[in-house]
């Protein structure tokens, strides 16, 4: 069945003056431009090309508003970036802008952030150039939290060259991804890498929620059924979870937690067929001149065709308690500029979130192709009660590890369902 983009359905949420409040001609305006003052921006610790682009869009930012000044922070995902982020919210000491991965928009709203510590776009103008389909994954109870500077996918990347000295093409279907699996572990090479670690190379999380959600339609799902029990989250999660248990007890996965560097090097050696990442490893994964031909390609996880995971890129946040709160929505309306977006999704290798974008590099042509047909979800989707991608990260390293089976994961999954309701 073809799958539609759920987080574009959920665009129903949004109301006309989401879409329409301001004109796209109204700009932010300080009545009393400070003299001297420094905003702080704390964010992800971006790769070279990232950072280049983002150095280049505060300087022009600054340059434009003399005695304007950005202090950029940037810590690793794998350092711990949330949970300091989290502290610094819960402590009022939040910077003055801030980015916030996808999935923990869930963990905010139940926090309790977004309005109160995080501000509310929603009416801003900038917000009038983005498509539907980002609109929608911004979208959390009717608020929007942030504006993202991308839109990124999560597929798979195969080594065509390695594929094919096996008689194996790139698949497009879960049987054919077994078939791969299958002649190549019976030929000593490693099927699949993967990692369970936030923000490593890897997005190991991936096999569990996408074979899991691949063939059901995300709009027809009743969340408050599954908020009240009457729907078990854990059954709803059983057949990824079963398939990690599958694949690690077959063979079929590397499993590498050490970092990311180690991840990137084990994949490029040309040793191991798949791996799945997101967009944003592919410039990095170039960098590491692997000698072989590679694909990315949709996630080969449904029985009818591919599928996409599709996130917001790098949302940026404003803090509604700031003490430079406007002077915080003007550089957030800088940073959406077309000029700006266009640049730094060209440097993550990543889909544009614009209307009227053009086509994006041939690396994403396929992925794009098969969001574009709506077949793509959202592993952050926030009508779910819990962070999807923590969870699976954590479910799927305690399956393969040994220390939990699939039925104890599908309880826990229920449990915390309990936990919420306490």
């Amino acid at each position: 069945m073809k799958k539609r983009i759920a987080a574009a359905m959920a665009a129903v949420l949004l109301t006309a003056g989401l879409m329409t409040a301001c004109g796209q001609d109204e700009k932010i305006q300080i009545e009393e431009p400070p003299k001297e003052v420094t905003l702080s921006f704390f964010g992800f610790k971006v790769g070279r090309t990232q950072s280049e682009a983002l150095e280049e869009m505060i300087s022009g930012f600054e340059k434009e508003n003399p005695g304007v000044k950005i202090n950029y922070e940037g810590l690793a995902n794998s350092d711990g970036y949330l949970d300091v982020l989290y502290k610094r919210i819960d402590s009022g000491e939040a910077d003055d802008l801030f980015m916030m991965n996808p999935f923990a928009f869930t963990v905010a709203s139940e926090k309790g952030y977004i309005g109160e510590r995080i501000y509310d776009l929603k009416g801003q103008s900038f917000l009038d150039q983005y498509n539907d389909t980002i609109l929608a994954l911004l979208n959390v109870d009717g608020r929007i939290p942030a504006v993202p500077m991308g839109a990124s996918a999560t597929g798979l990347l195969s080594n065509v060259d390695l594929l094919e000295r096996h008689g194996l093409k790139v698949p497009e279907t879960y049987p054919e991804f077994v078939h791969c699996c299958e002649v190549l572990a019976a030929n000593d090479v490693v099927p699949i890498m993967t990692g369970f670690r936030a923000g490593g190379f890897t997005a190991g999380h991936i096999y569990a929620v996408s074979r899991s959600l691949a063939d059901i339609d995300l709009d027809d799902v009743d969340y408050g059924a599954l908020e009240r029990k009457e729907i078990s989250l854990g059954e709803m999660f059983r057949p990824g979870l079963a398939m990690v248990d599958e694949f690690n007890r077959k063979g079929y996965l590397q499993i590498i937690d050490s970092d990311d560097k180690t991840e990137k090097e084990a994949f490029a050696s040309g040793n191991v067929a798949f791996a799945v990442v997101g967009n944003w490893q592919l410039e990095r994964t170039n960098l590491m001149n692997p000698e072989f031909q590679y694909k990315f390609s949709a996630l080969p996880l449904s029985d009818s065709g591919g599928i996409a995971v599709i996130r917001s890129a790098t949302p940026i946040c404003v803090n509604a308690q700031g003490e430079h709160l406007e002077l915080a929505l003007k550089f957030l309306e800088y940073m959406s500029q077309r000029k700006n977006v266009e640049t730094f999704t060209e440097s993550q290798t990543a889909l544009s979130p614009l209307k009227d974008s053009g086509q994006p590099p041939e690396i994403l042509r396929d992925i794009s192709g098969t969001i574009n047909a709506g077949r793509g979800f959202t592993d952050s989707d926030p009508r779910f009660p819990v962070d999807l991608v923590t969870e699976h990260l954590t479910l799927s390293s305690k399956i393969c590890s040994g220390e939990m089976t699939v039925d104890e994961a599908v309880s826990y999954l229920d449990s915390q369902i309990e936990a919420k309701a306490e």
